[in-house]
């Protein structure tokens, strides 16, 4: 349970995983409103080391101070004392775009607020209690803490509950990148904590922080920290931090968000010690939990294609501007003073890029493509190295995003040869992506038990 709380909070707030944030997005980033290329810029001053510091907070103080004290409490350890903060700020003025930046980027991770509790129920199988306790005594204490085990939060007994609390997670980051997209020409300039900025790059470390006092409309906190940097936002950043949400979403949707997983807590009774196959596991999901695996009502599989429309323009982005991103030089950094030190550079082909980012362009676009595929002869006598015979085979990925499969047990085998491998299948079409049946030409049957 230790290396869940471990990694609970280095999800909720590390800031390796922003600088992960802002990296990855810079690399698959751009919009043809983007007039010219601007980059981060961390500025260097030197470090002058402070005395512990008392932050006292208070809602009836105005917004700029508010937002001031919520960037010097911007932290893994006390990041839920910064949203309040940045709150309280909005609440003074709505339109403080600082204080909605800060507070959309941290609404996401306070869906995690007293999450040790809430997930309490699915761990009671086995556990007398004693342990669940030792464990809690051995979090450290402070802000962080007290966010994790927060009392009043409904309990979280099923998987389903659990499924529910992600997509409230992606619901989150949606929210993040419309305000993004709404404020494409944003520019700001962040003050952060120095050893938040120096760690962009490395783990988070917890800066030991106390809460003298707190109540429903102010704290006081007292921090170890030292000075303060700044990191410049501008509208490429924006941009390229819409490009990284755009990913994460994509993903998670498709994984995580919007398939249902009601009842798998059944199949953990079943088995409670993991000794079943995989084929038992999922035979029994199929056959006995017939909730599972069914589309969910609120799935975000319709938002896919522009999510994907978004990535093949910064993808081409970043193809096309490689000598001011990753400019070349014999020594030292190749952009030294900035962020991204040693240059954002793409390895690779650069035509073979833009061949695949104009499949991708086809595949949301367009009804259907023409794609080779071996047939299982071909794939029989082929030997050696060298590719086998293909026939062509029409394929959609329309319906991923416009119709997606109501149930995922219409994509499993009809049929089983003795050994278990898949001969024929319920849907022909395989979810639509193969529009003329084809699923048995292009996927492998097993005919032997070799």
């Amino acid at each position: 349970m230790l290396d869940f709380v471990t990694c609970i909070q280095r999800f909720v707030f590390n800031l390796h995983f922003l600088s992960f944030f802002i990296g990855f997005s810079l690399i698959t980033s751009c919009t043809r409103t983007v007039e010219k290329i601007r980059e981060i810029e961390v500025l260097r001053d030197p470090i002058q080391e402070s005395p512990p510091t008392t932050i006292s907070v208070n809602e009836s103080m105005d917004a700029d101070s508010l937002v001031e004290f919520g960037e010097q409490l911007f932290a893994s350890d006390t990041f839920m004392l910064a949203k309040k903060s940045f709150d309280w700020a909005l609440k003074k003025n709505p339109n403080n775009l600082k204080a909605e930046f800060y507070s959309k980027f941290l609404d996401r991770f306070m869906v995690f607020e007293g999450i040790i509790p809430r997930i309490r129920p699915l761990f009671k199988n086995g556990d007398s209690g004693k342990s669940w306790n030792t464990f809690i005594e051995t979090l450290p204490s402070g802000p962080f803490k007290k966010f994790l085990l927060a009392p009043g939060k409904p309990p979280i007994s099923t998987y389903r509950e659990f499924q529910d609390l992600v997509h409230l997670y992606v619901d989150k980051m949606i929210a993040m990148r419309d305000f993004l997209i709404k404020n494409s020409n944003l520019e700001l300039t962040l003050q952060l904590r120095r050893d938040v900025l120096e760690n962009l790059f490395g783990n988070s470390k917890l800066s030991p922080c106390q809460v003298i006092h707190e109540d429903s409309g102010e704290f006081k906190v007292r921090c170890n920290y030292q000075d303060f940097g700044k990191l410049r936002i501008t509208p490429v950043d924006a941009i390229a931090l819409r490009q990284y949400l755009a990913g994460e979403i994509f993903f998670m949707s498709i994984y995580y968000t919007s398939y249902d997983v009601a009842g798998l807590e059944k199949l953990l009774q079943k088995d409670p010690k993991g000794e079943w196959s995989e084929r038992q596991k999922l035979g029994f999901l199929v056959h006995s939990v017939p909730e599972f695996g069914r589309l969910r009502k609120d799935h975000h599989m319709g938002i896919l294609a522009s999510l994907g429309s978004d990535f093949i323009a910064a993808a081409r982005w970043a193809i096309n501007n490689q000598n001011s991103l990753c400019p070349q030089t014999r020594y030292g950094e190749r952009r030294a003073g900035y962020l991204f030190s040693n240059g954002i550079c793409l390895d690779g082909d650069r035509s073979e890029s833009q061949k695949s980012l104009d499949f991708f362009a086809k595949a949301l676009s367009e009804p259907f493509l023409m794609l080779d595929f071996p047939t299982d002869t071909e794939r029989s006598k082929n030997s050696g190295n060298s590719a086998p015979p293909a026939q062509q085979v029409k394929v959609s990925f329309q319906p991923l995003f416009s119709k997606p499969v109501e149930d995922l047990r219409r994509l499993m085998a009809k049929t089983d040869n003795p050994c278990g491998h898949p001969i024929s299948w319920l849907d022909p079409t395989f979810g639509g992506f193969l529009p003329d049946g084809d699923v048995e030409r292009v996927i492998k049957k097993e005919i032997n038990c070799d």
